[in-house]
């Protein structure tokens, strides 16, 4: 799977969202999503999309198949950091990032292949992906640094695809 692709099209799909107000209404400014992820973060950057992959499991023993392709099953955090945790006033930081929740969850959902419709994007023998679970409103830290920490929503996706292979000697 070329995983540099997959987020190319994540990052193209996940900006197809709106921020949010204060409210939780749409604004005009469409979110950042980040292909490859940023050393650091910091406020003004916030709320912004971070994809980051995950174990993977092959076909055991390999498939082997005439036309040289065989199964990996990957899962990937699709990661909203929407504020700073603990500043403001009590509940404030936790209403900015209830209503991406859904909107999150939907749109992920809504996209079988999460392809953004690129065709520079799209990931060859990529077969679907689904949504397996997200954390709801929770505190995220990024990188190595434990301080700051971040509200925000963990999704895991699952993505199932078909990898060519080359074999030796053949």
């Amino acid at each position: 799977m070329d995983i540099d692709r997959f987020f190319d099209s994540l990052a193209g799909l996940m900006s197809q969202l709106y921020v949010l107000d204060v409210n939780g209404n749409p604004t005009a400014q469409h979110m950042p999503a980040k292909a490859q992820a940023p050393m650091s973060l910091t406020e003004s950057d916030l709320p912004t999309w971070i994809f980051l992959p995950g174990r993977a499991t092959y076909a055991n023993p390999p498939q082997q198949t005439i036309d040289k392709a065989d199964k990996e099953t990957r899962d990937f955090d699709i990661r909203l950091y929407v504020t700073i945790a603990q500043t403001g006033i009590d509940g404030e930081a936790q209403r900015r990032v209830q209503p991406y929740v859904d909107i999150g969850r939907n749109h992920i959902q809504r996209h079988v292949r999460l392809w953004d419709g690129d065709p520079y994007h799209e990931v060859v023998g990529l077969q679907r992906a689904w949504l397996i679970n997200d954390s709801g409103v929770a505190t995220l830290k990024y990188g190595v640094a434990d301080k700051p920490l971040y509200l925000g929503i963990n999704y895991t996706v699952r993505v199932e695809c078909l990898n060519a292979i080359d074999y030796a000697n053949q």
